[in-house]
């Protein structure tokens, strides 16, 4: 019997251990690789513009429109008569009559805003203004009437399309304080 040449030799527990590592890497880096890569292709994305346009709105509407501009308000304290008189389309702290809110907050005025005062952000729980009682409740409350001219509710103000009918928009949200309650100016853009 003759011996065996350096062609002729079997595969290793070396070989073996390297062939299988490759193939596991391989595999693990296609899983982790394709859901972003098909992710791209299946949705929009929410652009970088629409993002800065949510900021620079939600910005706009806690420190300047709905703040009190005479003074410093650290405390993000917003007065309920310019929030109502955003709502209402109103014309006291500065708002003007068929201007776009986002020409006031430095936008192209095509560009569609939505803005809701909110109490809870996981229900999306909306505030309004109850002229009768004088108070903040929920826009779903029975104390809630916008038929009536006392009672105003804190939601879709610009009259632009419905947030619901864009599957992609970008959300900024404020933290402030109305009368009693703290609550979360949310603009959302698209």
């Amino acid at each position: 019997m003759r011996g065996l040449s350096s062609n002729d030799r079997g595969q290793s527990v070396y070989d073996y251990a390297i062939g299988v590592s490759l193939f596991l890497v391989v595999v693990f880096g296609v899983f982790a690789f394709l859901p972003t890569a098909l992710d791209s292709v299946e949705a929009e994305a929410v652009s970088d513009a629409d993002g800065i346009a949510a900021e620079r709105t939600a910005d706009y509407l806690t420190e300047t429109a709905f703040a009190n501009a005479s003074a410093e308000r650290p405390d993000r304290r917003l007065r309920v008569s310019c929030v109502i008189a955003f709502y209402d389309n109103g014309t006291a702290c500065g708002f003007e009559r068929g201007t776009p809110l986002a020409v006031d907050a430095g936008l192209s005025r095509e560009r569609p805003v939505n803005v809701t005062v909110e109490t809870d952000r996981d229900t999306g729980t909306v505030l309004c203004w109850d002229g009768d009682g004088n108070r903040l409740v929920a826009a779903s409350s029975p104390d809630c009437t916008p038929s009536t001219d006392a009672d105003v509710p804190f939601r879709n103000a610009t009259g632009a399309s419905s947030v619901a009918q864009n599957r992609e928009f970008a959300t900024a949200v404020r933290t402030a304080r109305l009368g009693q309650r703290d609550v979360y100016v949310v603009v959302r853009t698209w």
